[in-house]
C-alpha cells in the first residue's frame, strides 16, 4: 500500500486519507471504492513504474528551482530556506497524511514575481492575498512531478491535481505556519511547466471532498462514476467497472 494513499485508522478511528487517493476520488470516485473498499489490485502498469522512476530525480528538480530563485533575490538575501523532497506530513487530529514531491519556502518578493510574470489580473491577485495574509516573508510552493507529456502551455492544471496540490497545501500549512499559495506541475522528461495559485475557498473544497470520500470508505456505498468515459480508455480498473 503506497505511504500517501490511505493507511488503516488514526488515533481517533478515523481512516487516514492521502493525496493521491483524494486525487484518485476527484479523477474518478470509483477507483477508491475498488482499491480499499473492493480490495482490487489490478497488475503494475509502465505508467506506475514511471512514475517511481521520477523519485530518482526529485533532487536534481529542486537544484533547478533553487537557482531560479537565487536569480531573482536581491543581493542584501544571501541564503534561501532548505527545500524538500519526498515529503511524508502526517496530521493525526485532521487523518491525513501527503507524500510531497518538492517543497520550496519561498521568499515573498520572488512568489510577487511569479504571480507578475505567469497570471493575469496578478495586481489584483496580490491585494487579495495581502488581504488575507498579510505579506508574509515567505510562503511555500509545492512542485508536483509527473512523468508524462506536457499538455498545451495554455491548458490550466488539471482538476484533479489542483485539489491533490490543495490537499498538500492543507497539510504544509498546518505544519510550517506559513501560506502555502503556489503550486506547481513540472513534467518530465521535457522539464515544462504549469502554475496555479492556492486560494482559502480551494482549501475548504479539498475538506468538502475529504468527508465525500470518506463517507464512502466507511459506508462501503458505491459511488458514482466519473461522468467524462474518455478517461476509462486506459484505467486500470477497466476490466472490474460496468460504466467503463
Amino acid at each position: 500500500m503506497s505511504q500517501h494513499q490511505v493507511s488503516y485508522q488514526n488515533s481517533n478511528n478515523q481512516i487516514l486519507i492521502g493525496s493521491e487517493l483524494l486525487r484518485q476520488f476527484v479523477y474518478c470516485p470509483k477507483i477508491p471504492y475498488f482499491r480499499h473498499v473492493l480490495n482490487i489490485r489490478p497488475p503494475t502498469t509502465i505508467k506506475m513504474d514511471k512514475g517511481n522512476e521520477k523519485y530518482d530525480q526529485l533532487r536534481k528538480i529542486l537544484i533547478l528551482y533553487q537557482e531560479k530563485i537565487k536569480k531573482r533575490l536581491p543581493p542584501e538575501i544571501v541564503h534561501l530556506q532548505e527545500g524538500y523532497t519526498n515529503l511524508r506530513i502526517f496530521n493525526d487530529n485532521l487523518g491525513l497524511a501527503a507524500q510531497v514531491d518538492i517543497f520550496i519556502p519561498l521568499p515573498y518578493d520572488t512568489f510577487t514575481q511569479y504571480v507578475l510574470e505567469h497570471f493575469t489580473n496578478a495586481v489584483k491577485i496580490l491585494k487579495y492575498f495581502e488581504v488575507m495574509y498579510g505579506s508574509p516573508n515567505t510562503v511555500g510552493q509545492i512542485v508536483e512531478v509527473k512523468f508524462r507529456v506536457s499538455p498545451p502551455q495554455s491548458q490550466k492544471v488539471a482538476a484533479h491535481h489542483k485539489i491533490q496540490l490543495a490537499f498538500q497545501a492543507l497539510l504544509l500549512q498546518h505544519h510550517f505556519n506559513l501560506p502555502v499559495l503556489l503550486g506547481t506541475v513540472h513534467f518530465l522528461p521535457n522539464h515544462s511547466e504549469q502554475f496555479t495559485l492556492l486560494y482559502p475557498q480551494d482549501i475548504a473544497k479539498v475538506v468538502k471532498i475529504i468527508r465525500k470520500l470518506r463517507y464512502h470508505l466507511v459506508t462501503e456505498d458505491p459511488p458514482e462514476p466519473t461522468p467524462h468515459p474518455a478517461k476509462c480508455t486506459n484505467c486500470e480498473f477497466r476490466r472490474y467497472c460496468h460504466h467503463a
